[in-house]
């Protein structure tokens, strides 16, 4: 438990930039050791061209980052359920599978209910990893709304879409549109978190 509960600490004690860079090394097409492995199986990948393949490697990432903070969760909400509890179930034969069914689930859903939220939240906001591996390519030509055409990114997150239309292109009238947008998206996680959580666990909650 002790060494599971350190290799938990490594993405967080590992700088984002350094953590990003050294997957995309990993993941690199013609040099990295996971491109080599799989095309030995013949099984082609390219995180910089390919916008699927990109779009993966993002999510890798991404897990890699937001692992510690859910699994924390998850182990302080299991190691406080009484251990009475499952005491007692054993008593009365119950299974692992119903002892956590029955007990443990229903006890840790709330904790990594938000846990969840706040990580679906906090994905919307990614920025960092998908600007390192391939600036959210490849690229394409958009057309939003009245604004003026332009190249952007097939995987550009929203809030690097934002970015990179005001730092690349000038384009602040969509660049902030794109924030607004994610305030307002932002807005509906803090909904759904304050009516799944708050109020069920509040006197006088649903």
């Amino acid at each position: 438990r002790k060494i599971m509960r350190a290799a938990l600490l490594v993405p967080w004690a590992l700088p984002v930039l350094l953590s990003v860079t050294t997957w995309r090394m990993f993941m690199a097409p013609q040099m990295g050791p996971l491109w080599y492995f799989l095309n030995g199986l013949g099984i082609d990948i390219n995180i910089y061209n390919r916008e699927w393949d990109a779009f993966l490697a993002y999510n890798i990432v991404e897990m890699w980052l937001a692992y510690p903070f859910i699994m924390t969760v998850t182990m302080a909400a299991i190691t406080s359920i009484p251990k009475e509890l499952i005491e007692s179930a054993m008593v009365d034969g119950a299974s692992v599978w119903q002892r956590f069914k029955d007990i443990m689930l229903p006890l840790i859903s709330r904790p990594v209910l938000f846990a969840s939220i706040l990580t679906a939240g906090a994905s919307l906001q990614a920025f960092m990893v998908p600007l390192l591996i391939n600036n959210g390519g490849p690229t394409k030509d958009i057309q939003f709304l009245w604004f003026p055409r332009t190249t952007g990114g097939v995987n550009e997150m929203i809030v690097l879409f934002g970015y990179n239309r005001a730092y690349l292109d000038q384009l602040y009238g969509l660049s902030a549109a794109a924030y607004l947008v994610v305030v307002a998206i932002l807005f509906i996680y803090a909904l759904i978190w304050y009516f799944l959580i708050y109020k069920r666990t509040t006197p006088g909650g649903m």
